[in-house]
C-alpha cells in the first residue's frame, strides 16, 4: 500500500538551500556510501534496494554525534564487565580509536533540491499522513505518527515510508535525530545537487570530535 502524501501544491516541502554536515567515506564524501559499502539499513534506506540515501546534519556535531554514537557500548555489556573485573574494566568499552576512521572525511556543503522535501519534523504532516494510513499503520503496530514511531525500532515502516515518498516524487525527507533531536535531512539518490563542498580527514576537527565523543561517554585517542 503507498502512503498518500500532501500533494506538492497542498503544502510545499522545502527545497534548500541548505548548509549541512556529514562523515563520510573518503570515496565520496558527497554521495551516499559506495554500493559495496551500503547496508541497506538506515531509517530511510530503499527496502527495494533501488536507490541510495545521503543522510546529512544541519551541524557539525550532530553529524559527528550520528557517527560516534554507534560506538558507545551497550549497558549490558558493560555490567557483564563490572561483573567479571570490576569498575575498572569497562575503562577499555569507552575508548575510541582514531584508526577507526582512517577511512572518514569531515564534508560541509550546500545542498539544494528541484523537488521538495517531506518535513517529518512537521506535526500537521505527521498527522496528515497518519490519518490517511490508519490501515498500514496499525500493520506495524503503530498508532501514531509521533517522533518516536519514527525511530529505529520501527526501521521496516520508515523505510516503507521512503519508499512510497520516493514514488510520490519527493527529494527526501527531513527527520528528527535520534541522538541529539536536531532536524537532519535524508535525501535520495539523484534528487539534490551539492554545491561549495569542502572536506577533510576526521582530524582536522579533533577538538569538536573529543567534545562530541566525552558528551556520549566517550574518549578518542590516537
Amino acid at each position: 500500500m503507498l502512503l498518500l502524501l500532501p500533494e506538492h501544491g497542498d503544502k510545499p516541502g522545502p527545497t534548500g538551500p541548505w548548509t549541512v554536515w556529514r562523515v563520510g567515506h573518503s570515496a565520496g564524501p558527497k554521495l551516499p556510501p559506495p554500493p559495496k559499502r551500503r547496508a541497506w539499513k538506515g531509517r530511510f534506506d530503499d527496502p527495494d534496494r533501488k536507490f541510495g540515501t545521503l543522510y546529512a546534519a544541519p551541524d557539525l556535531r550532530t553529524a559527528l554525534a550520528e557517527r560516534l554514537a554507534p560506538l558507545r557500548p551497550g549497558a549490558q555489556s558493560v555490567r557483564e564487565m563490572e561483573d567479571l573485573f570490576g569498575p575498572s574494566g569497562t575503562r577499555g568499552l569507552h575508548v575510541v580509536r582514531l584508526s577507526e576512521f582512517e577511512q572518514d572525511v569531515v564534508a560541509t556543503a550546500t545542498v539544494t533540491t528541484e523537488l521538495p522535501v517531506v518535513d517529518l519534523t512537521d506535526i500537521a504532516i505527521r498527522t496528515r499522513l497518519a490519518t490517511s494510513n490508519r490501515a498500514l499503520l496499525a500493520a506495524h503496530g503503530l498508532n501514531h505518527l509521533d517522533f518516536a514511531d519514527l525511530h529505529d525500532r520501527h526501521r521496516p515502516f520508515t523505510q516503507a515510508l521512503a519508499r512510497s515518498i520516493h514514488l510520490k516524487d519527493y527529494a527526501g525527507v527531513r527527520y528528527a535525530s535520534n541522538i541529539t533531536g536536531d532536524a537532519c535531512l535524508a535525501l535520495f539518490e539523484g534528487r539534490h545537487a551539492i554545491i561549495d563542498l569542502d572536506h577533510g580527514p576526521l582530524d582536522r576537527h579533533l577538538d569538536e570530535v573529543r567534545s562530541v565523543a566525552a558528551s556520549l561517554g566517550l574518549t578518542v585517542r590516537r
